[in-house]
């Protein structure tokens, strides 16, 4: 392949990758920015784009967390919801590997406490309450 071509490629393949990084990025933002309308329930929000995943982390002293620990599911299954919306908004009008939205345990990153796709509910730690 001659040297230019060569070149363009890579240009063309840093330029996606750049717009790629900066769609994840803005709607990481987004659902984080939803999410923290409800300040008080969730607390410090965070949701950031992994490669393979928008992953949400809630900290461990949101009064929503202590609600789950204690069996009462009301403002996590509202944000499930709020989740699982956001997730097929995405997946209808953006990149559908973007929709893929996670929770992991706030006390334990080895367990989920939510995940959705495509804006189908895979796993909801509430159910596993009720």
């Amino acid at each position: 392949m001659p040297p230019v071509i060569c070149a363009l490629v890579i240009v063309f393949e840093i330029g996606f990758n750049l717009y790629q990084a900066r769609e994840a990025n803005t709607l990481a933002a987004n659902i984080q920015s939803e999410i923290r309308t409800n300040k008080a329930e969730y607390g410090k929000v965070k949701v950031s784009w992994n490669g393979g995943a928008m992953r949400v982390r809630i900290s461990k002293q949101a009064p929503v967390i202590e609600s789950v620990d204690q069996g009462k599911t009301a403002s996590w299954q509202s944000l499930a919801k709020t989740l699982q919306s956001r997730s097929e908004k995405i997946a209808k009008n953006h990149n559908q590997k973007y929709s893929h939205i996670e929770v992991l345990s706030p006390k334990n990153t080895k367990y989920m406490w939510l995940e959705v796709n495509h804006g189908k509910m895979k796993f909801n730690i509430a159910n596993q309450l009720n």
